[in-house]
């Protein structure tokens, strides 16, 4: 498959026509997603992001690669030239940037959430480490995408894929996952966040987009920084007793780990359990006051 912006032979798609759209909009967006997943589920940790890019790798590579098939089928035995003017073929630019700021503020959260244990050096480098990060997908990878004419939807894509990743935490910490997430709950917001970017962009209301990120990043910032005001508890505030029934009430535990009781057939003196760093004396003293204990 060849791109080109003209040629004389074979028959050239022009940019207006639905196999170039499928081209651009569709196939290339799919399948670097797709490469992304493959890529972050060896590099990621262990946890509910690695999780969700492995599980979603699973369904999107069948994917890519029937669409793949269907593009090569319709580009016909000829294989017709996809052809873009010069219009398709947008660059990044510097308003383009503002992108960074819907990944971001995930990651703006969590340093205010954390100010009272963060030095500024290590805020800097917080938010530089992971503004890095994030440009690779929205602003890089993008801009080498821009002869294929699919620079603009990959960025979408890309700031979306990001802004997923970066919010697991908060999703984990409001749905009790716990290195296991829902693909239900996953998959619709990247993407939401995908098809309302992309739209906005179709409809050429790229300033009203990247207005609306902003207002985001800062809204959320502000709500942060203002919900974390006044939450240490006070030195002198008496401490809050509640039983565990009370806590739990009638709720069902979002996670139900195995419970093992462990029965001996002899009893351990307190001075070998000390020796493991295991004050046992209470206990000891309480089996010897029994009216069954022996001495």
């Amino acid at each position: 498959m060849s791109l080109k912006e003209g040629s004389a032979e074979g028959s050239p798609v022009r940019s207006g026509d639905g196999l170039s759209f499928f081209f651009s909009q569709v196939v290339v967006p799919v399948v670097v997603l797709a490469g992304y997943f493959v890529a972050s589920s060896v590099l990621l940790p262990e946890g509910v992001n690695r999780v969700f890019v492995t599980r979603s790798a699973r369904y999107l590579l069948p994917v890519a690669g029937l669409l793949c098939a269907v593009l090569l089928v319709q580009l016909g035995p000829g294989r017709r030239r996809l052809r873009f003017h010069a219009t398709d073929r947008e660059r990044v630019s510097l308003s383009d940037l503002a992108l960074l700021l819907l990944p971001m503020a995930p990651v703006t959260q969590y340093i205010l959430s954390n100010d009272g244990i963060l030095a500024w050096w290590e805020v800097l480098l917080v938010f530089g480490s992971f503004a890095l990060l994030v440009a690779l997908p929205t602003i890089v990878v993008p801009a080498l995408l821009w002869r294929m004419g699919a620079t603009r939807p990959v960025m979408y894509m890309g700031a979306a894929f990001a802004y997923t990743l970066l919010s697991m935490a908060l999703l984990s910490k409001q749905f009790a996952w716990h290195e296991w997430g829902s693909l239900k709950i996953q998959l619709p917001l990247l993407g939401g966040v995908w098809l309302f970017t992309w739209i906005l962009y179709r409809l050429k209301a790229r300033d009203l987009l990247h207005g609306a990120i902003a207002v985001y990043f800062v809204a959320n910032a502000i709500l942060q920084a203002r919900g974390g005001e006044g939450a240490s508890p006070s030195e002198d505030a008496a401490p809050v007793k509640a039983s565990l029934a009370d806590l739990v009430g009638t709720s069902r535990p979002p996670i139900t780990p195995n419970i093992y009781l462990l029965v001996y057939d002899s009893y351990v003196v307190s001075e070998t359990m000390a020796a493991h760093g295991i004050d046992n004396q209470a206990q000891e003293e309480y089996l010897e006051e029994l009216p069954e204990a022996t001495g």
